[in-house]
């Protein structure tokens, strides 16, 4: 029998790489995205805040997200199990869905304990659906994962532009619409684990991703200090987020094996130090509001660097995704509140004060942004996984003995960044 294949084998075999490399149903995490960024405009609307306060509010939802993502980490670090299923699936949609609703009948009857409710579902609903989509797009391979990540970082963001332009009613059916369509496509994408597929055989020494924890917290303080936060909560710059992950989306499809993934996390660093120092020298009511922009293209870029490391050694290693991206989301809202309210309060003190306070801050800001950078960025500090010390490697989808090996992070072996792996 001849080895040649039919054209109708080709082209189910073409057809099934196109949706490889662009993975729609994976994009439902750009829906999810979406809905975060709308949910800050549907409480500036109502002016939920003044039943408690900006900053309480603040405080409540980063402790709160960061001791889940914590509480989830320790958990699967102690176990070796997950408790994802559709049930749980199911239960963050509705919850996503009722969140618009609490937050309703909260500023109709001016009842701060049912702002409490609505404040307690929006941070479940944030974790849960964040862990189990990054479940189910580093269980790809690192390309349709990349894809993944840049392209809904541009959903989400033309989803945002586009809501705000329709008005306030378009608002309130997307935020209770977005969580449920985020909800099927994720139940569709069925790569939810079982728990035969959880329990882990060997011990394995997940240690604390330290590198880019101490990333995570630098860049979200130099974003925080620029933004200065307002009111309850404030609107990122969805722009920026457009920018980078557009660019970013582009290099990952068109040139993903010449494409050297350490030029984002380096452009991060320059556009981060940029909007620093031109809020220094303009004042926080920065020329035109580049600063803003600057930061949030260097932020979210550096975001996505990060996401493309940390799914690329859970699919590489096994690594457990809750036990990294928890850790890292943990880091994160445990500086918005604080990065934020401080930019605020620095707006509001250096009004008052002789001593050159804004410019001491933004430029000890880029100085420890550069010097991160600098440090943490580079070759050498992938030696150890970023702290994971992994025991088996996949290769060609079938686990292998690992030990002291090295790979291309790129996949197929193309990318300059190498992680030499910890016996």
């Amino acid at each position: 029998m001849s080895d040649a294949q039919t054209p109708s084998q080709d082209s189910r075999k073409g057809h099934a790489r196109s949706l490889e490399l662009f993975p729609v149903r994976l994009l439902g995490f750009g829906l999810f995205i979406a809905w975060g960024s709308l949910v800050v405009s549907l409480e500036k609307n109502l002016g939920v805040a003044s039943l408690s306060s900006p900053v309480s509010r603040l405080l409540i939802i980063s402790a709160l997200c960061a001791a889940c993502y914590i509480a989830i980490a320790w958990f699967v670090h102690a176990t070796g199990r997950s408790f994802w299923s559709r049930k749980v699936v199911l239960a963050c949609c509705i919850l996503g869905a009722f969140f618009p609703l609490l937050e309703e009948f909260a500023a109709y009857a001016s009842l701060f304990a049912i702002d409490v409710c609505a404040i307690i579902s929006y941070s479940l609903v944030t974790v849960g659906l964040f862990l189990m989509w990054n479940v189910q797009i580093a269980a790809h391979h690192p390309r349709t994962a990349w894809t993944a990540y840049a392209g809904s970082m541009t959903l989400a963001a033309c989803v945002y532009f586009l809501v705000n332009v329709l008005g306030d009613i378009a608002l309130l059916i997307s935020l209770l619409v977005l969580p449920m369509l985020s909800g099927i496509l994720l139940i569709m994408s069925t790569r939810l684990p079982r728990d035969s597929d959880d329990v882990v055989e060997e011990k394995v020494d997940w240690k604390v991703p330290w590198r880019p924890v101490l990333l995570i917290l630098a860049f979200s303080f130099a974003f925080g200090l620029v933004m200065h936060y307002e009111g309850n909560a404030g609107v990122p710059s969805e722009l920026g987020r457009l920018v980078a992950s557009c660019i970013i989306l582009f290099c990952v499809m068109a040139l993903f094996s010449h494409f050297d993934e350490n030029i984002i996390a380096k452009a991060s660093s320059l556009f981060v130090v940029a909007a620093l120092l031109l809020c220094g020298i303009e004042g926080f009511d920065d020329f035109f509001g580049m600063g803003k922009l600057l930061v949030s293209i260097g932020y979210y870029a550096l975001m996505l660097y990060v996401y493309f490391a940390l799914s690329t050694i859970c699919f590489r290693y096994k690594a457990r995704v809750e036990w990294l991206f928890g850790i890292i989301q943990a880091m994160y809202f445990l500086m918005f509140a604080p990065s934020g309210l401080f930019g605020n309060w620095l707006k509001v003190a250096s009004a008052h004060l002789e001593f050159p306070l804004v410019d001491s801050t933004v430029c000890a800001t880029a100085i420890l942004v550069m010097s991160l950078s600098l440090l943490l960025l580079t070759k050498s500090t992938f030696n150890d996984t970023w702290g994971i010390k992994a025991l088996k490697k996949v290769s060609n989808d079938a686990p292998q003995a690992c030990r002291s090996n090295n790979f291309q992070w790129g996949g197929g072996g193309t990318s300059k960044t190498e992680f030499i792996i910890a016996r």
